[in-house]
């Protein structure tokens, strides 16, 4: 769930995620076997601490969310001022709206797996 200044993912372990805890996002297509119609993940990844000893690249990806919550979900992490992945460049698709404040199509044939890692 997307809240004011962080997210929450409610599942064992639940997962809370700082708004200033993240690099970027990325729109990525479904992953499941059956097309990618319905449904698109978020990938999210943080920023690494100075003081984590841990090198990798720390991301979470949440999964099987319903395409109708992409423009209300881009237009929020856009208002957070979070920096969006594959909307930047290549791989990005814009909307004929998208002049008028309407979100950037991502393009789902693409993958989005070319453009960054995935875990």
């Amino acid at each position: 769930y997307p809240l004011e200044k962080q997210f929450i993912f409610i599942h064992k372990p639940a997962v809370l995620i700082r708004f200033d805890e993240i690099e970027s996002v990325e729109f990525q297509r479904y992953a499941g076997g059956q097309g990618s119609t319905r449904n698109f993940d978020l990938c999210v990844t943080l920023l690494n601490t100075p003081g984590d000893s841990n090198l990798s690249v720390k991301e979470y990806t949440f999964s099987g969310i319903d395409k109708t919550n992409y423009a209300a979900l881009y237009s929020f992490l856009s208002g957070k001022k979070i920096r969006i992945k594959n909307i930047e460049g290549v791989g990005a698709e814009v909307n004929p709206a998208s002049s008028r404040g309407a979100a950037p199509m991502y393009d789902e044939m693409d993958g989005g797996e070319e453009m960054g890692e995935s875990s």
